[in-house]
């Protein structure tokens, strides 16, 4: 089978399945990252990002902390800017972003759902089974 039967039922890869799960327990905060990813070359302030995100300015600021301390963005003073730790990162980010419109009712079911992939999925298995 091709590369998108390795994605599974799921229809999302098990590194951004994982991502999620272990990063995210709100979807404002998947859609703040997002949309610091998207105006990486910019910093911004948890006021500026609170506007922009129709967010309340508490959870902005708890956001972007959280964020700040996952390795996600660097604090310049009071702004944010995306900025990813590692490449790896970056990269299960943007997979991510890539999913995002596609697949946003199945990623804010893992937010919330507390549901951790056991394993990598079957690569060897038929997938026209059930």
């Amino acid at each position: 089978m091709g590369a998108g039967c390795l994605l599974g039922v799921d229809a999302l890869p098990v590194t951004v399945r994982r991502f999620i799960q272990d990063q995210f327990d709100t979807i404002s905060s998947v859609e703040v990252l997002l949309f610091l990813q998207r105006q990486r070359a910019h910093r911004w302030s948890s006021q500026a990002v609170a506007r922009e995100l129709r967010l309340d300015q508490e959870q902005a600021d708890g956001i972007l902390s959280r964020l700040d301390r996952g390795g996600l963005v660097d604090r310049h003073g009071p702004d944010f800017q995306y900025a990813p730790k590692t490449d790896e990162i970056a990269h299960v980010v943007q997979l991510l972003a890539d999913h995002y419109s596609r697949y946003r009712s199945r990623i804010v079911a893992l937010v919330f759902s507390g549901e951790r992939p056991d394993s990598e999925p079957d690569q060897g298995g038929d997938c026209t089974s059930p």
